[in-house]
């Protein structure tokens, strides 16, 4: 293998540890390895791409991360978390064994979570459907969809943080307070409204400024044409 793959596998290596101890500084007594792979993000593949290892081996196989184990939650089959190894072995008890279930916590649908966790474009504003939990990012100017309600940029966790998931949790509780708006709406139990399908016409109509809507003209024919393209 490369230095500059060994490099890399290093820099992830790092992050998974990064990621695991912030939770346990938390007060947290292990994490999912679903919630693992999700602050990686790409990165998992990438690992998977220079090892030929999915996540969950490539942490039980690497040197660097023996400080962790991997078990499942108590009362399922296929849920795994990362727990310290010492934790395990200072219990008496192997690291194949379950764990039981920590509180539960408040978790927000994914779509709306993504609102809010999704680096912003610079020079754009970012606007969220409450119904549908689809959000964008607007240019200067640009009308937002009637209805929706702007996500601002205070509220948008920057990229690289530590305990990055925790901010974007204190930063949800911020802006509903400021809209006014119960949680519960956007749990992620909760199932959204679908949002309406996409056409021609409307991606036409969202591109183009006030200016240059009134100065454009269309017949009737070509309308209907463009409102059935389905995109």
């Amino acid at each position: 293998m490369g230095d500059d793959n060994q490099d890399e596998i290093k820099r992830i290596t790092d992050s998974i540890i990064r990621v695991c101890e912030n939770a346990f500084a938390e007060g947290r007594e292990y994490v999912l390895l679903s919630r693992l792979g999700v602050e990686l993000g790409q990165e998992v593949k990438k690992i998977k791409y220079m090892t030929g290892r999915g996540l969950a081996e490539f942490i039980r196989t690497s040197p660097k991360l023996n400080a962790y184990s991997i078990v499942t939650v108590a009362g399922t089959k296929n849920i795994f978390a990362l727990v310290r190894t010492s934790n395990m072995q200072e219990a008496g008890v192997l690291p194949a064994t379950v764990l039981a279930a920590q509180p539960s916590e408040t978790r927000f649908h994914y779509r709306f979570w993504a609102a809010f966790s999704v680096p912003s474009t610079v020079g754009k504003r970012r606007f969220i459907d409450p119904e549908s939990f689809v959000f964008k990012d607007t240019s200067e100017g640009e009308e937002a969809p009637t209805g929706w309600l702007p996500v601002e940029e205070e509220f948008i966790a920057a990229e690289k943080l530590d305990r990055r998931d925790q901010t974007i949790k204190d930063n949800i509780e911020k802006w509903l307070e400021k809209h006014g708006l119960d949680r519960s709406r956007f749990l992620q139990n909760v199932k959204p409204s679908e949002a309406p399908q996409r056409n021609l016409l409307f991606a036409i109509i969202e591109a183009l400024d006030r200016r240059q809507l009134q100065a454009t003209n269309l017949s009737l024919d070509v309308i209907a044409t463009l409102a059935a393209k389905k995109i």
